[in-house]
Formats: C-alpha cells, sequence, structure tokens
C-alpha cells in the first residue's frame, strides 16, 4: 500500500543495501602508531565505553536494552558467524 505511493528511485533511498555492504575496520596500524601513553589512554577509554553500554542503552530508549541482550543472544547462539546452514 505504502510502496505504490512512492516511485521506486525514491523508494531505494529508504530500504537497506541488497547485498549488505561490509567494511572491515582496520585498526591495528593505527594503534601501532601511537606511543605508550596513548595506547594505554586508548586501552582504558575504550574499556569505560564497553562498561558504560547499558547506561547509554537506557537513556536511548526503554527497550533498547532489551534489543541488545536480543542480539547477542542471537550471536551467541550461532557462535558469532551469520553463515547458513
Amino acid at each position: 500500500m505504502f510502496e505504490g505511493a512512492m516511485d521506486q528511485d525514491m523508494l531505494k533511498q529508504y530500504l537497506a543495501d541488497s547485498p549488505p555492504t561490509v567494511v572491515p575496520l582496520a585498526i591495528k596500524p593505527h594503534f601501532e602508531a601511537l606511543n605508550d601513553r596513548e595506547k594505554k589512554y586508548a586501552h582504558y577509554i575504550s574499556r569505560a565505553a564497553l562498561s558504560g553500554t547499558r547506561i547509554n542503552l537506557r537513556q536511548v530508549s526503554p527497550e533498547s536494552e532489551a534489543v541488545y541482550d536480543f542480539i547477542i543472544t542471537l550471536h551467541k547462539s550461532c557462535n558469532g558467524t551469520s553463515a547458513r546452514r
């Protein structure tokens, strides 16, 4: 019903890429370029960010923490791989 209200070019702006785009993150060369003090800072700031995940989720919306738990459960259930069987 809603699709008929938009032409195909406009509709493409609201749809996800198919197949989805995957971009690998290459952090190692950037991390190795840091001095020891910067590496230590990066380590502790990343730990703080991870520790604060649930606080951030609760501040976004009441259901976001449950969605996060669901995604983590799905990830664990397939051992971190999304390969189809």
